[in-house]
């Protein structure tokens, strides 16, 4: 059995330009409703500068994306955006949890030493 891999998310400069420009968060839809501004905030006030094993991106990803469902945030108390009145289907929310999670990893192990 291997031991789970500790992930180390840069500084909150650099992963917010490095999930900014992410390919996942490209799309002109999610940006027109500020879906990636939203997500990107929010993931660099949680995840900047730290470090995480897979599994903790993985939950932590799924706590993001459901506050920013119902626009309260009890992990930092900063003020988040409500995007329930975007009124996304289920499955579209699920791909953009996957996609955020995806990012996640693909940030931290960009920033590998």
């Amino acid at each position: 059995m291997s031991l789970p891999s500790n992930l180390h998310f840069p500084d909150a400069v650099n992963m917010t330009q490095y999930l900014s420009n992410h390919a996942l968060f490209k799309s002109d839809d999610l940006k027109k409703k500020e879906i990636t501004k939203a997500i990107v905030e929010l993931a660099v006030a949680r995840f900047a500068d730290s470090y995480k094993e897979e599994l903790g991106v993985k939950i932590g990803t799924r706590f993001l994306i459901e506050d920013l469902k119902i626009g309260k945030d009890d992990f930092t108390k900063l003020p988040i955006p409500n995007l329930e009145k975007l009124r996304l289907h289920p499955i579209i929310w699920n791909a953009i949890s996957s996609a955020t999670e995806r990012a996640l990893i693909d940030c931290a192990n960009s920033f590998k030493a």
